[in-house]
């Protein structure tokens, strides 16, 4: 199937007489990704036999100026605007002088000369509190090469993650990771959830831990360049403040948490955003022998979990409450009531203050609340609307943003994140099965069982959902859902 596949494919034709087509000098900077992303589909989707290799390219094709370039249009459009130590931001140079830094950085790597700049420390004072919020912001070149390295790492290793874990993923956001959870407390009538989350994930993963999870996907050279952009100079914690933050997070935890767990309990799935988890299920019993092999099994890696069983264990059915991913959840006869969880409040709050950090504050404050806005599809039916955007509004009016959208345009961007939950809800449904039958297999044959995987390619999870299928008919896909 693949060489009949590749007959037809003139952008990964090449691979076949043993050139990387996606070095080739045509098109504009878009096409080497393409590739990329099609290469590391086919390789998930169709498996390892008579598929070039992808991993003796990886380096190659992460120090590439157009991979550069991309990952500059990328932060242009979404990511952190606030400049580094070096005061210098994107909108400060022009696309020559963009192309310019792109390729002097892509000269650093292929030397092995690149490494990152000091971070600029920033407080921001908490919205309503006393104290202030400490946030790391890199210079302008080390987050272009964080999502460079985001952009060529992400495809290879997304689809062995766990069909569970969310967060730092393509089309895994916070409503994925709820409607998932509802959708198998509804298939096997669960409502005793835990909700527990790991202390300080970021400074706590054990480095050298994580050196050894990302072996188990990527070549020694790409572990390598790795290490220099994640190393923050200790033996425990990952550099924060970058792009490609959440991804290594990702990486750790998929190794050590989420397939051990699944290996031990195949029937139980862990849900997990980033470094928040979730179970669901059947009985008192059941959660609490289920919190302490979670406690035992997140101590055991090093990254401990906060509060305790009581404050972890939520019996929904017995008219108890949960807060989780900003998202305050009752059942109220038998049906799921989702509402905005208060803490969800001063975290827009302290978005909107760090606005003031990036160049244009009041176009950032109107993305941020469009962003907010765009993640509570879930509550729309339950909330009081108006009161919702009448609130919105009164704390970008305390913090000096006057200049956000009308009531309307709020109102018709948290409709339109609603039509969206609904889908989503009917898209976990539909592949939960799938899901739940990835992860027992994956504990029945045991193929989890090594602390330490095996360096190389590795099977496993593949979350892809017939994108084999779907790679031939489009010929390019997203490998998630």
């Amino acid at each position: 199937m693949y060489d009949n596949f590749l007959v037809y494919d003139t952008d990964l034709a090449p691979l076949l007489r043993g050139q990387d087509p996606a070095l080739f000098h045509v098109g504009d900077h878009r096409r080497l990704i393409r590739i990329h992303e099609k290469h590391a589909a086919l390789r998930a989707s169709v498996g390892t036999d008579g598929v070039p290799p992808i991993g003796p390219t990886l380096m190659r094709r992460l120090a590439d100026a157009r991979t550069l370039m991309t990952a500059c249009v990328d932060l242009m459009r979404g990511g952190g605007k606030a400049p580094g130590v070096d005061g210098l931001t994107l909108e400060m140079l022009d696309l020559p002088e963009r192309w310019s830094l792109c390729r002097r950085l892509s000269q650093e790597i292929r030397a092995g000369e690149y490494a990152p700049g000091r971070d600029r420390i920033v407080k921001i004072p908490k919205p309503g509190k006393t104290g202030h919020r400490e946030l790391a912001v890199q210079n302008v070149r080390d987050r272009i090469v964080g999502r460079d390295t985001v952009r060529i790492v992400q495809p290879v290793v997304d689809p062995e993650f766990s069909p569970f874990s969310f967060g730092g993923r393509p089309k895994r956001g916070t409503m994925e990771a709820l409607a998932t959870a509802l959708a198998l407390a509804r298939t096997e009538g669960k409502w005793i959830w835990i909700a527990a989350d790991v202390e300080k994930a970021f400074d706590r993963i054990p480095f050298d831990r994580f050196l050894v999870a990302c072996h188990a996907h990527l070549p020694d050279d790409v572990v390598r360049f790795v290490e220099t952009i994640a190393y923050k100079g200790t033996r425990r914690g990952l550099r924060q403040g970058n792009p490609s933050s959440p991804l290594f997070c990702n990486v750790f935890f998929d190794c050590f948490l989420d397939r051990p767990w699944h290996r031990d309990h195949p029937d139980l799935p862990v849900i997990r955003y980033i470094d928040d988890l979730l179970l669901v299920c059947g009985s008192i019993d059941q959660a609490n022998d289920a919190y302490a092999a979670l406690v035992a099994r997140a101590t055991g890696i090093g990254t401990p979990l906060k509060g305790s069983a009581e404050t972890s264990i939520f019996n929904l059915g017995g008219g108890a409450t949960i807060e989780w991913l900003g998202y305050h959840i009752a059942l109220d006869n038998g049906i799921p009531v989702i509402r905005i969880a208060e803490r969800a409040w001063p975290r827009l709050a302290l978005r909107l203050a760090a606005a003031y950090l990036t160049p244009i504050p009041p176009l950032r404050a109107e993305l941020i609340i469009r962003g907010w806005l765009g993640y509570l599809g879930p509550c729309f039916e339950f909330e009081d609307r108006p009161a919702v955007v009448s609130r919105v509004r009164s704390i970008a009016s305390d913090l000096a943003f006057e200049e956000i959208p009308s009531d309307a345009e709020l109102m018709a961007v948290w409709r339109a994140a609603y039509r969206r939950w609904k889908k989503v809800q009917q898209h976990a449904a539909d592949v939960l099965p799938h899901r739940l039958y990835l992860i027992r297999q994956t504990g029945s044959k045991n193929e989890v069982a090594a602390e330490v995987p095996e360096i190389g390619h590795r099977e496993g999870f593949t979350d892809t959902m017939s994108a084999g299928q779907n790679v031939i008919n489009s010929g390019f896909g997203d490998t998630g859902d």
